[in-house]
């Protein structure tokens, strides 16, 4: 753990603080009280997490590919209710042979999820 050292200056002298990660504590007058900050190299986001222009529906057998925003990144994909194949990282989804509703999840790096629902459609014959 690398510690931090600054030195104040102040009316009555200087003030030593010492600090680890983001927290600095005045020497002396006991332990820290500010909670700590954990260091992400992936900021967090206020945006809500949202599926991007999502289709409404599919055709069996065919692929799309989810897109998400909002949410804190790394995304991570999953069937939530139904068939069919999904690529955990990507988000592109193989559509079953038999068509009825699928459920597809989205979780993002904080523990957030957001469902949205697809029909997957017989293909017309021709």
């Amino acid at each position: 753990m690398k510690i931090r050292t600054l030195l104040v200056s102040s009316v009555a002298g200087l003030v030593l603080l010492a600090g680890c990660g983001q927290d600095f504590c005045v020497l002396g007058l006991g332990p820290c009280t500010a909670p700590r900050q954990p260091h992400s190299d992936n900021p967090t986001t206020t945006d809500p997490l949202k599926f991007s222009s999502p289709p409404a529906y599919v055709y069996t057998s065919e692929r799309v590919t989810f897109a998400v925003t909002g949410g804190n990144k790394p995304y991570r994909f999953s069937i939530a209710t139904g068939a069919g194949l999904i690529h955990q990282t990507t988000g592109e989804f193989l559509a079953p042979t038999i068509a009825g509703p699928v459920g597809v999840r989205v979780t993002d790096a904080a523990g957030k999820t957001r469902d949205y629902a697809i029909m997957v459609e017989e293909r017309p014959p021709g």
